[in-house]
């Protein structure tokens, strides 16, 4: 059996917000998906991907918008990774040259590196409305990335 879940996470990596915004945001969550399964909060001390899962279709170039292989992508992981999580360091482009971190890259559908999230499984719900997301933002005092995982 296939889970869905809702992902929320900082757009900031690095920033881990504070208990009373990871309140308020567990708490619109719960108003918005009523009926999910599950909810949990998680802090590292180290960047991780925070992946969509099985509903990846591309990931582009912020800068010429060309598509990037998967192959390269897996390949930067690897290099980026040195086994205290993610370091973010910029990386070159193949297609345009230019430098990008990972986390700067445009995935189709959202990903995002950092070191917090709220998540929510089988939410139920479908896409979140600007509205809603303007209210999770406000919640947490910062912009965030709303990851649809699939697994």
């Amino acid at each position: 059996m296939s889970d869905d879940y809702l992902v929320v996470v900082t757009r900031d990596p690095s920033h881990v917000p504070t208990a009373e915004a990871q309140r308020r945001v567990a708490d619109v969550l719960s108003r918005l998906a009523p009926n999910a399964e599950d909810s949990t909060v998680q802090t590292s001390a180290e960047i991780q991907l925070f992946d969509c899962g099985e509903n990846l279709e591309r990931i582009l170039c912020p800068r010429c918008c060309a598509e990037i292989s998967t192959d390269w992508w897996h390949e930067r992981l690897d290099d980026d990774e040195k086994g205290a999580g993610f370091q973010l360091a910029p990386h070159e482009l193949p297609c345009c040259g230019g430098t990008v971190t990972l986390n700067e890259l445009s995935y189709d559908w959202p990903q995002a590196f950092g070191r917090f999230r709220w998540e929510v499984m089988n939410p139920d719900i479908g896409d979140l409305s600007d509205a809603d997301k303007s209210a999770l933002e406000a919640a947490a005092g910062c912009e965030l990335v709303v990851i649809r995982q699939h697994i």
